[in-house]
């Protein structure tokens, strides 16, 4: 048997992410509100890097080599077909942004095959994406 250990601080950031986001679905006084986006252009590279990866392609220089890594393997190849198959991508709306010692955590909404979910990429210093997180 494999045991995970998980710091109580990430176990309560990733409840309270979960419950929020169901929060704003029950209760819209809960919903994220969109936040004028203090970087457009970044938001529009981020389109087209999600864009690329839901068509199976990418540019490994945007990512860093652990994320590459990843992309690269079955698991990496096959999770961006699955959500591929969600439908065309539309808008991506900014929603937040949270300084971090080693970068940022860029959220946002958007829109898969009409449907919305939540879309976050943790970016190093230097730009490129580190994770991608989806919900």
């Amino acid at each position: 048997m494999v045991r995970m250990k998980f710091s109580r601080r990430a176990v309560v950031a990733a409840l309270l992410v979960g419950f929020g986001a169901l929060a704003g679905t029950c209760l819209p006084a809960l919903k994220r509100a969109p936040n004028d986006d203090p970087n457009p252009t970044t938001t529009a590279t981020l389109k087209q890097l999600v864009s690329g990866l839901l068509k199976g392609e990418y540019e490994p220089a945007s990512f860093t080599p652990a994320m590459g890594i990843f992309l690269s393997t079955a698991t990496g190849k096959a999770f961006w077909k699955w959500f591929a198959d969600h439908g065309a991508l539309g808008d991506l709306v900014f929603s937040d942004r949270e300084q971090r010692e080693n970068g940022q955590v860029l959220r946002y909404k958007v829109s898969l095959g009409g449907q919305w979910y939540w879309f976050s990429a943790k970016m190093t210093k230097d730009g490129k994406i580190a994770q991608i997180y989806w919900w």
